[in-house]
């Protein structure tokens, strides 16, 4: 069958530290990390991070679904178009689950050597889980990474509707529904 007789359309999307219910990768290793007796913050947690609300990025998709021919086979960024800071977002991630928020500065040079030393003792037969911190949640901590939406604005329609402010509060909403679904707290 010859290439150009085919017509796979795609769209790719990038979306940026997806928060919402359900969140099984960022969420739980904040809390893992916040388990110790300081949360560790990379540079102080000055770089900045876009969110993404997990509602936006399905919108996104949604709206993909209906966009022209021309706005497929593209890469789009997805976010709240609102940055913020790492420190920021993970005390307001520890304060959704009423965690306090005792942050440690690091470098970002012993960052990377603890992260390297975490991941060699995770390879160990009797470690069963994934190390808290990593090389890639280092890096990705310490430096700033903002997206730039306006593609996904200009071709797809994409506007974000979820602000970071109102994530954080839905997802303190769902939190506590589900607390108090589960008779509570331990």
């Amino acid at each position: 069958m010859n290439m150009e007789t085919m017509s796979i359309r795609t769209i790719i999307f990038r979306p940026r530290a997806i928060i919402g219910p359900y969140d099984n990768t960022f969420v739980p290793r904040i809390l893992r990390m916040a388990e110790k007796k300081h949360m560790p913050m990379i540079n102080d947690g000055r770089a900045l991070v876009d969110i993404t609300y997990i509602d936006d990025f399905i919108d996104a998709v949604r709206t993909a679904l209906d966009t022209p021919v021309d706005a497929w086979n593209q890469v789009y960024n997805i976010s709240s178009g609102n940055p913020i800071t790492v420190k920021e977002w993970i005390s307001r991630i520890l304060q959704v689950y009423g965690i306090p928020f005792r942050p440690k500065n690091i470098p970002f040079s012993a960052a990377i050597a603890i992260a390297a030393i975490m991941e060699l003792f995770s390879y160990l037969p009797f470690v069963d889980r994934e190390p808290p911190m990593t090389r890639f949640s280092v890096g990705y901590m310490a430096k700033s990474m903002t997206m730039n939406i306006e593609k996904a604005a200009d071709r797809l329609g994409f506007t974000p509707k979820i602000s970071t402010e109102e994530g954080f509060d839905r997802l303190i909403e769902y939190v506590n529904a589900v607390t108090n679904y589960r008779g509570g707290a331990d």
